[in-house]
């Protein structure tokens, strides 16, 4: 129930000790592309289910069949995160926005629909890029309107669109879709509200 470690795939790693009675452990990959996979392993006994571990000289391996994305698919892109008010990317969103410019360009013949929501539905200033075209900082030829909770998710989508459009995909490929505040996944005074504001990805 809690995360313990996280790792790259292809190298070897130092399993901590979950210091749980039971020893079991889940091992989750996770690679944006692919649909989720996850195996149980347990601590104490590794070798107890050897379809899922096996030893490789001094090594326990862990093999995991990834299966691409299909038609109807969705991710939500959780690690890009926006500055507040703002169609701008904050510079820790650059991994994930990489990788989903990288799943794009491994498969030339996807094409995507943005969905972008926000935690309420509001009229406010909107921060966006200003002619520099900065992704990752609001300059100071930013531009501010002001606009609905709608117009907020659909510039936050076009951002991630266009840094995707900058870097060699072709515009055909990315649709547009906002929601503004219709669709949270909490409530929005929640703990767990700013998981509202976010970006998901479809497979069309």
């Amino acid at each position: 129930g809690r995360l313990i470690s996280e790792a790259e795939g292809n190298y070897p790693m130092v399993l901590p000790n979950p210091k749980s009675k039971s020893g079991n452990v889940t091992l989750v990959c996770d690679v944006l592309g692919y649909r989720k996979v996850q195996k149980e392993i347990n601590f104490s006994n590794p070798l107890s289910d050897t379809t899922v571990i096996k030893q490789e000289d001094d090594k326990l391996v862990v093999d995991f069949d990834l299966v691409r994305y299909e038609k109807g698919d969705i991710r939500t892109l959780y690690n890009i995160y926006f500055f507040n008010d703002a169609a701008v990317m904050i510079p820790e969103s650059k991994y994930e926005v990489n990788a989903l410019l990288n799943m794009m360009k491994e498969n030339p013949d996807y094409r995507i629909k943005l969905h972008g929501h926000t935690n309420g539905s509001y009229n406010g200033k909107i921060i966006r890029r200003g002619p520099s075209g900065d992704f990752f900082s609001v300059a100071r030829d930013a531009t501010t309107t002001v606009g609905s909770a709608k117009e907020l998710s659909k510039s936050r989508a076009e951002a991630i669109r266009d840094y995707l459009i900058e870097n060699g995909v072709e515009p055909s490929r990315v649709e547009i879709k906002a929601w503004g505040g219709k669709r949270p996944l909490y409530d929005k005074n929640s703990a767990n509200a700013k998981k509202n504001i976010r970006v998901d990805v479809e497979i069309l």
